[in-house]
Order: C-alpha cells, then sequence, then structure tokens
C-alpha cells in the first residue's frame, strides 16, 4: 500500500492508474485514475473495519480471476493491516476448501462464476462471502458495490505512509 501511495504522490490524482477490459464497449480498455482507485480503496477498507468488524491481522480471501475489483480489495486489504489470501480458481474446488479452512479467513471475496464452487468450498464454516463482481443484488450476499457504498473514502486508514524526499 506505501508503494501505491507512492505512486499517488508521483503521479498525480488524474494519472492512469489501473486498466481494466471493458466487457460492455467490445472489449476495449478503460482507465481508473489514481485517485479513483485510492477512493475505492480506502472506501471498501472502511467498510471491511467499519462494517464487517474486521481487524488488523484478520484474513480476507479473493477466489477470482484478476480484474480491477480484486486489485481494489487487495489494496483494501493492505491499507488496514489485513492480510488478502488469493485462492486460485485454477488450482480446483478441493485447493479452494483447503485454504478456506487453512487460512482461518473472515471473509471471501468470490467472482459470480466461482460463487457455487466458492459456496461448496466454506461449507459450514463461519466465512462471509461477498459478490466481488456483482453489480446487481445476489440472494442476500453483500457485493463488492455495497461496501463501495457503506465505507467511506473519508476515512482514510490509520497508517498511511509518510512523504517521501525523493
Amino acid at each position: 500500500y506505501d508503494m501505491f501511495l507512492r505512486g499517488c504522490r508521483k503521479s498525480g490524482d488524474a494519472a492512469h492508474c489501473l486498466g481494466y477490459r471493458n466487457k460492455q464497449r467490445s472489449g476495449n480498455y478503460d482507465w481508473l485514475t489514481y485517485g479513483q482507485v485510492r477512493e475505492q480503496a480506502v472506501a471498501v477498507g472502511d467498510a471491511l473495519v467499519r462494517e464487517l468488524r474486521l481487524q488488523r491481522g484478520d484474513r480476507v480471501g479473493i477466489y477470482a480471476k484478476n480484474c480491477k475489483e480484486w486489485m481494489i480489495v487487495l489494496l483494501a486489504c493492505s491499507s488496514r493491516g489485513l492480510v488478502p489470501v488469493p485462492v486460485y480458481d485454477s488450482l480446483g474446488a478441493n485447493s479452494a476448501a483447503y485454504v478456506i479452512e487453512h487460512s482461518g479467513m473472515q471473509v471471501l471475496f468470490t467472482s459470480e462464476e466461482n460463487l457455487e464452487r466458492a459456496r461448496s468450498a466454506v461449507g459450514s464454516r463461519e466465512v462471509q462471502l461477498i459478490a466481488l463482481d456483482a453489480y446487481k443484488p445476489m440472494d442476500s450476499l453483500m457485493t463488492f458495490q455495497d461496501l463501495l457504498e457503506k465505507g467511506s473514502a473519508e476515512h482514510a486508514p490509520p497508517d498511511s505512509t509518510e512523504s517521501d524526499d525523493d
């Protein structure tokens, strides 16, 4: 997160930061600026801490292919001292169940594509599932979009880096 903040300072809030393929625009690339990424990461981090009551050192799983939301969750976790735990969707359901069980994660962000595998892998464990790439309500699951709305970009993380000299 410190390196991300350094990039924000060096490049400015309006500079391109995170490119993604926009499926609604024939797969063309769109960009989020450093300012947009920082605002979203801070809001998601705030919601994880205030709404879900996660604390420094708690583990947060991400079970999805790489996407802009994946990166924003990673930055949100890093900004709050939460430990991101990647659950690789290419390794199969048994691997996912193993990682979920042995990591002690409290929350698992999952793509819509992996939702049923995530539910199966979580089983009876007390792990809150959050739909990572859903932009519509999903059968009572919290979504990434919900966290953006519940969190506040005004609650900056307490562990922001200090200014560097170069």
